[in-house]
């Protein structure tokens, strides 16, 4: 019995994960969103972890995109900063 319940918790987590990863759009040239909610910052020790916070922060915030304005490396810490919209 437990058995069964762990493959099934494991099933619908993996199920749900594509989904939450894209419930947010990164914007880009063209794209539009109905209007700005928002900013985001974060740091770390990479492009890819300071971007991968970032999504993982628009997502949680509801936004339905967000576009990244900013990243700077400073003394061996990345730093970013996003527009949320909505």
């Amino acid at each position: 019995m437990m058995k069964n319940l762990l493959h099934f918790s494991i099933a619908v987590i993996l199920i749900a994960l594509p989904i939450t990863t894209f419930a947010v759009d990164s914007l880009t040239n063209g794209n539009s969103a109905s209007h700005m909610s928002g900013t985001l910052t974060a740091k770390g020790n990479s492009v890819e972890d300071v971007e991968s916070t970032l999504k993982s922060e628009a997502i949680n915030s509801g936004a339905s995109a967000y576009t990244i304005t900013t990243e700077s490396n400073d003394a061996g810490q990345v730093y970013g900063e996003a527009t949320l919209y909505k």
